[in-house]
């Protein structure tokens, strides 16, 4: 004997379609926005990433602020005096706490140590102290210029995260070098029709400079 088919069947079949495309696009949604959504906290007090920077870092501040907020995390800041040495008595006194990364920067032409404890102490004495204090990653940004600085150094050998741009800005000490477009870049476009950007300029890092450096740093802290 032959059942006859229920006329519901097709109709119930034709929606499930547009429900489960609906729903497809809501968990890509939720993906994209949940670092945003789930514990971020307020930057003045409990941000998700804490960036102790000076010099090009600063000056950067409103470019590395909206990168990290585009992927959702919020973003406290505080502007060192300087020295590594001085930086321990600096981290005692904030009232941020970060959850997720502390991310620092100290310009190297400014930055010697000036007290009694040799480089590699001190970087050491600085990542306990940080990590005790925050408990969360720390990252080091290096790289932005050719000066070294051997603090970077022992922080990385005691087991800090470096972000190196060095590579996305091109040649140390060069002004207004021509550097090849990545798919994010404003291009500029040279007499043959070919796309760069300019770095660095006499002042520092451009807003494209910026730009790079605050991806790396992106990078780094996801």
């Amino acid at each position: 004997m032959d059942v006859p088919l229920s006329p519901s069947l097709p109709v119930a079949k034709s929606r499930r379609g547009p429900f489960l495309l609906v729903v497809a696009i809501f968990a890509v949604v939720l993906y994209w926005w949940w670092p945003g959504l789930a514990g971020a906290g307020d930057p003045d007090t409990d941000p998700d990433v804490l960036v102790i920077a000076n010099g090009a870092i600063a000056d950067a501040r409103e470019v590395v602020s909206r990168r990290l907020r585009e992927e959702g995390f919020t973003v406290g800041w505080d502007t060192p005096r300087g020295a590594w040495c001085d930086l321990r008595g600096e981290i005692d006194a904030l009232n941020l706490n970060p959850s997720k990364a502390v991310v620092i920067f100290l310009d190297p032409l400014t930055s010697a140590s000036n007290c009694d404890l040799g480089d590699e102490l001190l970087a050491q004495r600085i990542l306990y102290q940080l990590q005790v204090r925050f408990g969360a990653r720390v990252l080091v940004v290096t790289g932005l210029d050719a000066q070294t600085d051997p603090v970077v150094n022992h922080l990385e050998r005691a087991g800090a995260t470096i972000v190196n741009p060095s590579s996305l800005l091109g040649e140390s000490g060069l002004s207004d070098e021509h550097l090849g477009c990545l798919w994010w870049d404003d291009c500029l476009i040279d007499a043959s029709g070919v796309g760069y950007v300019i770095v660095r300029d006499e002042n520092g890092l451009t807003m494209a400079g910026q730009q790079r450096v605050a991806r790396a740093i992106v990078a780094g802290v996801q």
